[in-house]
Order: structure tokens, then sequence, then C-alpha cells
């Protein structure tokens, strides 16, 4: 269900943009960890499930060429928004998913830096070489590392007696596929948390959206009065508590 066009556009109304500030130290701190490799200068790349641009927007500023895919047209039209309000006219967009997009284009080595982090865009052994292909030089995978608790989630789940498991170990699988394609990665990870600030509306869809995933039949009457209860203003704000790995790796 997350995987779903319908899912992403929704999220696009909440999700940060690419100077959000919490977004940006995590984005900062990658981007100096891959530059201690990799010089982006006048270099094309494919950022896949680029979301609103919170990677796109930077690395379209030191490089000649950024192309981002996302099949969320709510996202896209966000990062479409802040190029133009920067003046950026080096990002090109493909509304679409990845595995759409290299199996109707012509993308074998057309790009030297290929990017995909915090995206289910790449999650099957097809994706990841496909993803491997597509890069001339390397490729850098950002994802879970074993640990996500939204901790408003955490409370509801356990109203209804359930615990708040995710699947986190995104970065993990992503070493474990590449090192089978016989690519030497370098792994690192880090911890990180943000604040997400949630309307009445919006915390309740995104609770009952969150339980449904788990296969919990939502109590919506009791997430509606646990949210009331700890609201403030009509507004309801939760901590997430995160590490993400970074795996890094040549493809030429």
């Amino acid at each position: 269900m997350y995987n779903t066009t319908e899912f992403w556009d929704k999220k696009a109304d909440s999700y940060p943009l690419f100077d959000d500030i919490e977004m940006k130290k995590d984005v900062l701190q990658i981007l100096e960890l891959i530059g201690e490799r990799f010089d982006f200068s006048n270099r094309d790349i494919l950022d896949i499930g680029c979301g609103t641009g919170s990677f796109a927007l930077y690395l379209a500023q030191i490089s000649n060429s950024v192309f981002g895919i996302d099949f969320s047209k709510n996202m896209l039209s966000k990062l479409e928004l802040c190029a133009k309000k920067l003046n950026i006219s080096n990002i090109n967009t493909f509304q679409g998913t990845w595995e759409g997009y290299y199996n109707s284009n012509s993308f074998y080595k057309m790009f030297d830096f290929v990017l995909a982090c915090m995206t289910p865009a790449v999650s099957t052994i097809e994706h990841f070489k496909a993803m491997c292909d597509s890069s001339k030089e390397m490729c850098v995978y950002v994802g879970w590392a074993g640990k996500r608790e939204n901790l408003l989630f955490k409370e509801i789940f356990k109203l209804h007696d359930s615990l708040y498991q995710q699947n986190v170990n995104q970065a993990f699988r992503c070493v474990e596929i590449i090192n089978s394609f016989k690519y030497e990665t370098t792994f690192h990870q880090f911890d990180t948390s943000w604040n997400s600030s949630y309307s009445l509306e919006n915390a309740i869809h995104e609770a009952t959206l969150h339980l449904n995933m788990a296969g919990v039949i939502p109590n919506v009457e009791l997430i509606k009065e646990y949210i009331h209860d700890n609201a403030k203003d009509n507004i309801i704000t939760s901590k997430t508590v995160a590490t993400k790995g970074v795996v890094i790796w040549n493809t030429n």
C-alpha cells in the first residue's frame, strides 16, 4: 500500500522540502561523506526516487545536470517549484517508477553518479542491477539501518496492544545484493532524529495507515481520542529516532 502513487501524493502534503533544517543536516552529512570520494563537478547525476528534491536541488548546483525519477506527481511538483524559485534549470524529471523508466528508455552507463535515498523505488535485485548498469562511476544507496521509530505511532500501536515494527534493514540488504554482483561496497551509518508536526486530520490518517500496513485493525475512536488529548492548538508533534546506512560502490 505504501508503494502506491496515492500514498506518496498524500505524503507530499507534509513531506519536508530540501531546505528543511532537519532534513538538511542529514543531506549535508551524506553529501560530505560522498564528496570525500567523488567530485560532482561537470557530472551527470541520476536521482532515483528524488521526492521533493532534498538531494537533487543541492546536486544540481554543483554538477552538470540532474535527472530525477519519482512516481508521485505531487512530489515532483514541489521539486520543480523549488527549482524555479532558486533559478535552477539543469534538473529534468520523469514521473513514473524506476522499473518503468529503465524498461522503456536507454539508460546503460548514461550517468556518472546514481543515487537512491530513502526510497522504495529501488527494492528488488533487478532494480539494483539496473541502478549499477546506469552508472559509469559510482552508486550510493541510503536506507534504514536497523532503527526507525516514530514515537507517536509507537504509542498508538501500544493502545492497540501491538508492537510498532517496521522493515528497517534496507541498507544491510543493499550491501548483500551489491556484494553478490561482485562490487566492493563501503558502508557507513549514523544516528539521526527529527520532529514532525501533523494536523489532527493528518495524524489520524497517518496512524490509521501505519496500523493497516502492519495488519492491525485501527480503532479510529481510540486514535482520535489520543491525538486530541496530546495535541496543542490543533497540531500534534512527534519525534522520530532512526539510524541511516549509506552504501557506496564504484561501478567502473
